[in-house]
């Protein structure tokens, strides 16, 4: 039952924590950046859907190229920025350690969402 309580605490704070992170994402690109919110939103909707079925930052980059090309980024910039940035960021990996060690989850069962 301890393993049970454990492995839904640590959904619940990862669940939370991603939310939270791409909200903060959110508002910061509509402070920052020149585009309306709700045109960014519906431009990289497709690149998170697939991010978050596939669970793989290489499998959005064809997705992700494609919005940078809608959203008018030159292809000179995003062909150098977006691959090194596929292979160097991992968005859900500390937010898996965090969520992880808020849950004292046992490591075996922490390895199986932070790979």
């Amino acid at each position: 039952m301890a393993t049970i309580t454990a492995l839904g605490s640590f959904i619940v704070i990862a669940c939370g924590l991603i939310v939270g992170m791409t909200l903060l994402l959110y508002a910061l690109t509509t402070v920052v950046g020149i585009l309306p919110l709700l045109q960014f939103a519906r431009t990289v909707a497709p690149v998170q859907v697939i991010g978050f079925s596939t669970r793989s930052s290489l499998a959005t980059l064809p997705a992700t190229i494609a919005a940078t090309e809608k959203l008018g980024i030159p292809s000179k910039i995003s062909g150098i920025v977006l691959p090194i940035a596929v292979t160097l960021f991992k968005f859900a990996s500390p937010i898996g350690h965090i969520a992880g060690n808020q849950a004292m989850i046992p490591p075996e069962l922490q390895s199986l969402y932070t790979r």
